[in-house]
């Protein structure tokens, strides 16, 4: 067990008082047995190796990407309250119709989606050409629609 500091008595107008003073920030020499992360390092290449393998299952590496950061858009809005799905965001960027009361939250899902791709420029250019023309095109008919309303 390590200790992190030590206790000093001290007195305080006449009154004997404890103090809890800490080692020093950072330790000196942390311990970094192999011990310690040889576990976590082996769990991350076998997630690693299952994404590879499952990569070469779709038709190409930008759909998987571009799949997953709408899965993930989809998943972070929910979470403030829409009740979008992915079959919704899928059928709108598809022409086909959306429930009225799901377009506005597709519409609030798409604007995350646009987001997170401005944010991350890396993201933007392995997102296909086809997926990003469908996306925007279908992105710019749902904005009219929801200005519409």
């Amino acid at each position: 067990m390590r200790a992190t500091g030590t206790y000093v008595t001290a007195t305080t107008l006449g009154e004997p008082v404890r103090a809890f003073v800490p080692r020093p920030l950072p330790p000196a020499r942390p311990a970094l047995a192999p011990e310690s992360y040889e576990a976590g390092t082996r769990d991350a290449e076998l997630a690693l190796a299952r994404l590879s393998g499952v990569s070469g299952l779709v038709p190409s590496v930008e759909w998987l990407l571009y799949s997953a950061i709408r899965k993930e858009a989809l998943l972070t809005s929910q979470i403030e309250g829409t009740q979008a799905t992915l079959t919704d965001l899928f059928d709108g960027e598809a022409g086909l119709v959306v429930a009225n009361i799901n377009l506005m939250d597709a519409q609030l899902v798409d604007n995350f989606y646009l987001f997170v791709l401005s944010r991350y420029p890396a993201a933007a250019e392995k997102d296909t050409a086809e997926a990003a023309a469908v996306g925007q095109s279908q992105a710019a008919g749902r904005r009219s629609a929801v200005v519409a309303l």
